[in-house]
């Protein structure tokens, strides 16, 4: 017995939790090589430490564990990992565009509540709810441009 790893020294070994290989398990994406049916305890053989590994460093990508399963369920079929892969490297590029388009609008806000400031630099004291409202308005304003703004690049 003593060739084989138990679950608790393979979760140390990859810093993952020992719930995380009982879902695995219950997946049947990562499964014992045996188990005990005295004390119900889970060992993995030496050569399943690269499969592990490969979970892992697609968990790193961003795949779900379905995504996973099916890949293994495909037995790492090259044309269908090459498809679920351009489709994430798809879903990732649009991520960083709503991304960027939320940064310039938040730039936007910034740069409008900036130029608000200046304006009214010196102006007596107002009450936190006023100034609260002055900013909404700002902030809705500059929402307005922009989605007129959009709006005419649809229309083009």
């Amino acid at each position: 017995m003593s060739t084989y790893f138990r679950i608790g020294e393979i979760a140390e070994m990859f810093n993952i939790s020992v719930r995380a290989l009982h879902l695995y398990d219950k997946m049947g994406l990562f499964q014992p090589e045996y188990s005990d049916e005295s004390n119900g305890y889970r060992y993995y053989a030496p050569d399943q430490i690269s499969t592990l590994n490969t979970i892992l460093g697609f968990k790193k990508l961003g795949l779900s564990l379905t995504e996973i399963k099916t890949i293994f369920d495909n037995h790492l079929n090259p044309e269908k990992l090459q498809a679920l892969l351009k489709e994430k490297v798809r879903y990732y590029q649009n991520e960083i565009e709503i991304i960027s388009y939320n940064i310039e609008n938040m730039e936007r806000i910034i740069g409008a509540v900036a130029e608000f400031q200046q304006r009214h630099e010196g102006e007596p004291e107002e009450s936190e709810q006023l100034r609260a409202v002055k900013i909404s308005r700002i902030a809705c304003l500059e929402n307005l441009k922009l989605e007129e703004f959009l709006a005419e690049i649809l229309w083009l």
